[in-house]
Formats: C-alpha cells, sequence, structure tokens
C-alpha cells in the first residue's frame, strides 16, 4: 500500500479553478526556455501590422518601385531631394504591383533542384518580423462535419499530426484542452473532442500572426479538424483534472 501523501504528491489542490493562483512555468524543462517568449503577443502583432501599413503606404505614395526612373527622368526630382533616406529606401525596394521580377536562389543544392518538377509551382513569401521564430502556437479548433472522423481510433493528445496554417506545414504533438474564456487554467483533456465541440490545441511551431486559418491532418491525410490560430507564447496553462472522492469511514465509536 502507498500513502495518499505519496500517491498524489504531484498533484495539487485548487480551492478554486478560476481564482487560485497557479504560475504555468513551473516544473518545465530546461529545453523549453529556448522557445521564443512574448511579453505581450497581442501588442507586438499590433505594432507589426502598423509597421506594414505604414510601410504600404509609403510605397503607394512615393511609387513603388520608381525611384530610379524618377532620378533617371528628372535628374534629381523630388524624390531625390528628399530628406527621409529611409522612405526613399523602402520605395526602391518594393515592385510595382502587376510587374516582373526575376527571384535568384542561392545555396540550392543540385538534388534539391532535381526533385522540382518542371510543371511545379513555386510561391515566393515574405515573412513578417518574428515569424521565423519558434514558439507554443494556441489554436481554437473544432471537428466539422467535413472533418473526418474515426470512433474507434481517437486522436490522443502529443499523438502527431500535420498542421497547415496559411501556407505552412509542419507536424507536431499537440496537446488539447478546454477553451475557457473567463479564466487563465485550462482543463487538459486526454482526446480530442469530437462532436463539433469548441477546443484548443497547443504545439510547438513557426509564429504565424493571425488571423490565419488552421487545418489539421491525421496520419492518413485526412483532416481531423480545423479552426484558427488564436497568439503564440509559453504562458497557457493547462491542467489534468482529478477528482478525489471516498466513502465516509467511521474513526471512532459513536
Amino acid at each position: 500500500e502507498t500513502s495518499a501523501r505519496d500517491r498524489f504528491a504531484r498533484y495539487r489542490a485548487l480551492k478554486s479553478f478560476r481564482k487560485s493562483h497557479w504560475d504555468p512555468k513551473e516544473n518545465l524543462p530546461e529545453t523549453y526556455g529556448a522557445v521564443y517568449h512574448f511579453s505581450s503577443y497581442k501588442a507586438t502583432q499590433r505594432d507589426v501590422m502598423a509597421d506594414v501599413k505604414e510601410t504600404d503606404a509609403i510605397a503607394r505614395g512615393r511609387g513603388c518601385g520608381l525611384l530610379g526612373e524618377a532620378e533617371a527622368g528628372e535628374g534629381g526630382g523630388s524624390m531625390q531631394d528628399s530628406d527621409d533616406e529611409e522612405d526613399e529606401a523602402i520605395a526602391r525596394s518594393c515592385a510595382p504591383s502587376g510587374s516582373y521580377v526575376t527571384l535568384t536562389l542561392e545555396g540550392v543544392s543540385p538534388e534539391a533542384y532535381a526533385r522540382l518538377s518542371p510543371s511545379s509551382l513555386v510561391s515566393a513569401v515574405s515573412l513578417l518580423p518574428h515569424e521565423g521564430k519558434v514558439s507554443v502556437l494556441h489554436m481554437g479548433l473544432s471537428q466539422t462535419s467535413g472533418c473526418h472522423r474515426d470512433d474507434e481510433v481517437p486522436v490522443r493528445s502529443k499523438d502527431p499530426l500535420t498542421f497547415r496554417a496559411g501556407w505552412r506545414t509542419w507536424r507536431g504533438r499537440p496537446t488539447f484542452s478546454q477553451n475557457n474564456l473567463n479564466s487563465d487554467k485550462h482543463k487538459f483533456e486526454r482526446y480530442m473532442p469530437t462532436d463539433g465541440a469548441f477546443f484548443a490545441g497547443s504545439a510547438f511551431g513557426p509564429v504565424t500572426f493571425g488571423p490565419c486559418p488552421v487545418l489539421v491532418f491525421r496520419e492518413g491525410g485526412d483532416v481531423g479538424g480545423e479552426g484558427t490560430g488564436r497568439r503564440a507564447g509559453r504562458g497557457r496553462g493547462s491542467s489534468s483534472p482529478t477528482a478525489r472522492c471516498s466513502a465516509p469511514t467511521p474513526t471512532g465509536s459513536p
């Protein structure tokens, strides 16, 4: 027999699941410190999107990609006389919409080039700041009627799945939890919820700013879930609920 003190040593009692304090970063492995963490994901996303809109406004206002033509045609036009060198550099680096651009890729091995089919379509996509980092991605998911369901083989937490977020594809082992809007603690789900229930999935992956649709594929290639990316960061805590109950036991004679 094992005493209750030893049996439940790794469990914690919460007087209130919503109000009790709980540090989600305790008892984490040392490698978890290498994951990028946002002090405020919403503020970072807001600043990045504001910079993108500002760059777009500068490019449209100054003539996107037309700096060389303005200098050659006017012999020192208004853009050359401008004191804002940063805006000029932005305008010079942009390409007008609808123009043909030649891209040269360096460091491509012959083996990788041989795998490309002559009829294949190659997409070139630029990354926003911080989107080249790896963090913990939190996604709001659900299983709708169009998703493949296999009641005999349910999807467990930490099973390998394939994620498609926008144009990015990666494999990960997500953990599922309930999506509680009014709490900073979320109950761990051992299996992926079914029947259209909304839940959260957390997995390591590349930072992707939203709004971004997400598709989840099972091992066989069937769609297992769909949703949207919520945020990235290490601050979301999920706990495994364990209820202990027993029948009343007399401790002495009445």
